[in-house]
């Protein structure tokens, strides 16, 4: 089962299993070349969006909630994903990502070794994340399921052969 986050920049999947009935869902914050999977309160994994980048399995992978110390990330050994080393210390990322701070992710791509900076926020997580809690059980980590105020975009035409139309976003 799939629900859509249209203009979350977010999409929130739900799964039963066949055998058991058990529910269980991820939460997947959209970012450039990565995206974050959210799995509860204290699992989540950066994975790759693109067949063509690949994270170095010896690179020093690093995730920083607002102006704390970094955290390690591992980089799994049969997939291409990174994932925390501490589940303490990813709590802590979910938590920021939660309240809407800015998380930095540096990543190693390979075979180049080039060194990556990325930014992931987005202020409406905290809304999709209690729904996670309320169908899944997730732990609740207190911060309130408030979604971000809309902004309303309108273009008006400048051109006289466009005159009687717009657009609004």
């Amino acid at each position: 089962y799939w629900l859509g986050s249209e203009g979350l920049n977010m999409e929130f999947v739900s799964n039963i299993d066949e055998m058991t009935d058990k529910k269980s869902g991820a939460i997947f914050v959209n970012n450039g070349p990565v995206y974050m999977a959210i799995y509860g309160h204290d699992e989540y994994t950066i994975w790759a969006r693109k067949d063509d980048l690949l994270f170095a399995n010896d690179g020093q992978h690093l995730i920083r909630a607002g102006e704390n110390k970094p955290f390690s990330l591992s980089a799994m050994s049969k997939r291409n994903g990174l994932k925390p080393t501490n589940n303490k210390e990813a709590e802590s990322v979910i938590t920021s990502l939660l309240k809407g701070e800015e998380v930095k992710i540096r990543y190693f791509d390979w075979p180049k070794y080039d060194k990556i900076d990325i930014k992931i926020k987005n202020p409406n997580l905290a809304y999709v994340y209690n729904k996670a809690v309320e169908m899944f059980g997730w732990k609740n980590l207190g911060i309130p399921p408030v979604l971000a105020p809309v902004k309303l975009s309108v273009y008006t035409p400048k051109e006289p052969d466009s005159a009687g139309y717009a657009a609004v976003n």
